[in-house]
């Protein structure tokens, strides 16, 4: 009544080294494997870790010297000759 029907994937001999590549760590010791994960944070997590680090410190410094360029600005305002955006403008006040 039923027919089994026998399936076949279609694999590259690449794609066939690499999951007896993982067919083989994954049958080794714990041990092993924990000197694999460390080394591969070591070479791999480390190095992302201090870019982002390096670029949360970089964009903080930068918004910093900003922010304290405006202060400076802001504070100076005070003695710089004031434009309200008008130029070569009579302005005629109406007393109503």
């Amino acid at each position: 009544m039923f027919r089994l029907v026998q399936i076949r994937t279609v694999t590259s001999n690449g794609q066939r080294r690499a999951a007896s590549v993982f067919q083989a760590i994954g049958s080794q010791p714990g041990w092993l494997r924990r000197i694999v994960l460390l080394a591969f944070l070591i070479v791999i997590g480390l190095p992302v870790v201090l870019l982002v680090l390096l670029a949360l410190l970089t964009a903080a410094l930068v918004f910093t010297i900003l922010a304290a360029t405006n202060m400076i600005v802001r504070g100076l305002s005070g003695f710089l000759p004031r434009r309200d955006g008008r130029s070569n403008v009579r302005v005629i006040r109406r007393v109503e």
